[in-house]
């Protein structure tokens, strides 16, 4: 008996010890800091800037992460997707890497990553608050950093963010930029579903086909419906969304490039999924609902759509009929013929170039 009460209570030391030991682990990589631009002697680059800021944007506390080599370049303003999904942990793993041409800031928007707080209003988790908030952000950095103009960038939900953002105050941007475009998303939430259910009865996906007819083909009657519906059905069309890309990354790649990204505290990482949530919950029905053939048939600076060929999140032939519609100054669509809804990551040099030497130029 007192052997094993020995026993056991090394085992219960070892087991303290190690879980320490992993606490630590996480502290560790849980700085809340980034990493500074610096020469070939470690020394950190004059005009560079490379910080995370916490600002006070309409009474409520949102993350920004600033990041450019030089303070002189074109200053983006880029909006991340989801709703409620900061993205920079991803830019970061996929090494799309653009601040040496752009100073960047990765905003992130109310109620999402680091700007998710428990006690923060539902009623105040609308597209319209959101718009105003973007504005405070840019009218933040033209200040901060002497600019006339900035350049706005959107990514899926971040495009319809963008493109009233852009409608609002046109005279606040050179040019806007939509990657994975949002065009009629009521629409292109069915082409997802047949796309999907297609595909799984192709490839004979048991799982997949039982799922998604359970479910039944958008529309749905309730907003519980929609919530409940969407991720499952991204889950199964994303095993066949891009036919000459990557296999798709799954819920624990996500979580352990979060996990290990050392932009956010401890605390940050543990309430990243909250934020998803609660954005999801507070703004899916309105982004879901979202027509831009009809809300904003017209810009007033030039528009950029980069798309994937095989984009069926927002599915490619909605973006091309907003593009088609919309009226600009200026008006460019690309198609990028090996990505779906993430281009700028899987085909990152075409997107580069396109930044660089047509956007960039154009403005000039």
């Amino acid at each position: 008996m007192l052997l094993w009460l020995i026993e056991s209570k090394k085992i219960f030391i070892v087991i303290i010890l190690f879980l320490l030991l992993i606490l630590t682990f996480f502290f560790y990589v849980s700085p809340q800091k980034t990493t500074p631009f610096t020469d070939e002697n470690g020394n950190i680059l004059p005009n560079s800037v490379a910080e995370i800021l916490n600002l006070n944007i309409n009474g409520t506390p949102q993350r920004l992460l600033i990041r450019g080599k030089d303070i002189n370049n074109p200053i983006l303003l880029h909006l991340h997707g989801g709703p409620g999904t900061p993205d920079y942990a991803m830019i970061k793993e996929e090494k799309v890497n653009i601040e040496d041409v752009f100073t960047v800031c990765y905003w992130e928007q109310r109620g999402a990553g680091a700007s998710f707080y428990e006690d923060l209003s539902k009623s105040s988790m609308n597209l319209k608050q959101i718009v105003n908030d973007g504005e405070k952000v840019t009218l933040y950095l033209l200040d901060r950093f002497k600019k006339d103009k900035i350049f706005l960038q959107g990514h899926s939900w971040g495009t319809i963010v963008g493109s009233f953002l852009a409608q609002k105050s046109p005279e606040l941007f050179h040019a806007y930029i939509g990657i994975g475009q949002v065009g009629n998303n009521y629409q292109s939430e069915q082409t997802s579903y047949d796309y999907a259910l297609a595909e799984s009865k192709k490839a004979k996906y048991s799982e997949g086909i039982e799922v998604l007819e359970k479910m039944g083909r958008p529309p749905y009657k309730t907003d519980e419906e929609w919530q409940k519906n969407v991720g499952p059905q991204r889950t199964i069309m994303r095993r066949f969304e891009n036919p000459n890309g990557e296999t798709p990354k799954n819920l624990l790649d996500y979580y352990l490039i979060y996990i290990l990204h050392r932009e956010y505290s401890l605390s940050e990482k543990l309430k990243f999924n909250k934020g998803i949530s609660f954005s999801s919950q507070n703004l899916w029905i309105e982004c879901v609902k979202t027509n831009l053939i009809e809300s904003i048939p017209t810009q007033k600076i030039p528009v950029y759509i980069l798309q994937g060929k095989y984009d069926k999140h927002t599915c490619t032939a909605m973006a091309k009929a907003y593009y088609d519609t919309i009226s600009a100054p200026f008006k460019k669509y690309i198609v990028f013929d090996n990505s779906a809804h993430d281009p700028h990551f899987t085909e990152f040099k075409k997107y580069k170039e396109i930044m660089q030497n047509q956007v960039l130029k154009k403005s000039k």
